[in-house]
C-alpha cells in the first residue's frame, strides 16, 4: 500500500486523495 501525501498538513488534499 503506497503511502499517500502527508495527511497532516494537507488535510483537504488527503480527503481528495482518498476519494480518488
Amino acid at each position: 500500500m503506497p503511502k499517500p501525501i502527508n495527511c497532516d498538513v494537507l488535510t483537504i488534499f488527503c480527503e481528495v486523495y482518498k476519494l480518488l
